[in-house]
């Protein structure tokens, strides 16, 4: 199961102290985050987790109807040129 705690980019200042918190770890104790992770049973990272749930919602979506709307917004596309927002 994933969690905010895993690896991947580099975390916020504050989301490391919580994972190190749920681990029942303080920051003056120095431990890096792939010893948290162990810690803390758990193996892949939120960018993997992320990546392989929009892979399985393509899968979902090329198999969609072409009547359906999600799937008629997805292969939309845009004509003409966006006009540059006018400046005062």
């Amino acid at each position: 199961m994933a969690s905010l705690c895993e690896g991947g980019n580099e975390p916020s200042a504050s989301l490391k102290v919580i994972c190190k918190r749920s681990a029942t770890k303080s920051q003056a104790e120095k431990i890096r985050n792939a010893e948290i992770r162990r810690i803390m049973e758990v193996e892949d990272g939120i960018i993997e987790e992320i990546g392989s749930r929009r892979v399985k919602w393509y899968g979902r979506l090329c198999r969609m109807d072409e009547t359906r709307i999600t799937k008629i917004v997805y292969e939309w596309k845009l004509e003409g040129r966006r006009r540059r927002p006018q400046t005062s």
